[in-house]
C-alpha cells in the first residue's frame, strides 16, 4: 500500500487536502478522493487540491469537490496559494494559478494582516479577472 502525503488547510468553514505531486507517486481516482473526504471513513474533506504542477512557468491546480468531480473553488485557489507559500514553492507576493477554467492573479502583498480563515493566510487581492 503506497503512502500518501497530504496537508490540511481550513478557510471560512471548509477543510481541505492539498495533495502535492511532488510529494507522491499515486494519481487518486474520483472513487479514492470521495473515500478520503468522508467525514465517518476518511480524514473529512470539503475538496482536494492536487497540485502544483507548473506549466509556463506557473502553478497549476486541479480542484476536486468531495465527490471527486473536477470544480472551481475561489476559496480552494485561497488556500493553494497559502499552501504554495507555506512549502516554498514561491516567495514573490504576486503570481498566476491555472485551473481548468483559466488563469487566476494571485496578490498576497499584505500577507502579514488578519483577516482570511483562521487569519493564519492574510489578506490576499484577487485580479480583475477571477471570476471570468
Amino acid at each position: 500500500m503506497d503512502t500518501i502525503a497530504m496537508s490540511k488547510y481550513h478557510g471560512l468553514g471548509n477543510d481541505y487536502l492539498v495533495l502535492d505531486p511532488n510529494k507522491n507517486t499515486l494519481k487518486l481516482t474520483g472513487r479514492q478522493i470521495e473515500n478520503i473526504c468522508r467525514r465517518n471513513f476518511g480524514v473529512c474533506a470539503d475538496e482536494v487540491l492536487y497540485g502544483p504542477v507548473v506549466e509556463d512557468g506557473k502553478f497549476t491546480v486541479k480542484i476536486y469537490n468531495h465527490d471527486g468531480d473536477l470544480e472551481e473553488s475561489k476559496n480552494g485557489i485561497l488556500i493553494f496559494a497559502k499552501y504554495l507559500k507555506d512549502n516554498g514553492y514561491t516567495t514573490d507576493s504576486a503570481f498566476v494559478i491555472k485551473t481548468f477554467t483559466g488563469e487566476k492573479q494571485i496578490d498576497m502583498t499584505k500577507e502579514d494582516e488578519a483577516g482570511y480563515g483562521s487569519g493564519a493566510l492574510g489578506t490576499i487581492h484577487l485580479a480583475e479577472n477571477f471570476f471570468s
